[in-house]
């Protein structure tokens, strides 16, 4: 943090974010091809925050970055029953990497001493740079072979469009 004046501080920031792996469980009888990995990010922010004409207008904003490895995704995952039915429940997955990155403003001006105006804009882009999902539900177990994902790892048409696939 740096205060340029007493009417203007800039900064910036760097840090690290980890989120343990686990294992799906719902309804499952063993671990084997249930498990996913932690989830790690790297943020960087920079910024400045501002007042002026004796703090009666506000003004502050941010730019960020944020880069994940092996980000946790919800995803539909699909798995034949003992019956020969697919069964679909909820799982996570890892999505290789994704990036995010946008910017914040926003505005507060005292007009008057009872008319107070504010405004504020965010943008955010994020992209999976690197996201696999399987086939759709049932698919045979070949298919998510050549997916290079685990045998169920499954998610809707939007799903795997939405990762890039």
């Amino acid at each position: 943090r740096y205060t340029v004046s007493d009417a203007l501080m800039a900064y910036a920031s760097y840090s690290k974010g980890f989120k343990p792996g686990g294992y799906n469980t719902n309804e499952i009888i063993e671990f084997t091809g249930q498990l996913y990995q932690p989830e790690r990010v790297s943020a960087y922010e920079v910024g400045i925050k501002s007042a002026w004409f004796g703090n009666r207008l506000i003004l502050n904003l941010d730019a960020f970055y944020n880069d994940y490895t092996d980000q946790q995704i919800g995803v539909q995952q699909a798995s034949p029953s003992q019956g020969g039915q697919v069964v679909v429940g909820s799982g996570i997955v890892n999505a290789g990497k994704v990036e995010v990155y946008g910017l914040e403003l926003d505005a507060d001006a005292r007009v008057t001493d009872w008319l107070r105006v504010g405004a504020s804009y965010a943008f955010i882009h994020s992209t999976f740079a690197s996201f696999v999902q399987g086939p759709a539900p049932g698919s045979p177990a070949a298919l998510f072979t050549s997916c290079g994902v685990p045998a169920g790892q499954s998610s809707s048409d939007q799903f795997r469009a939405e990762a890039g696939n």
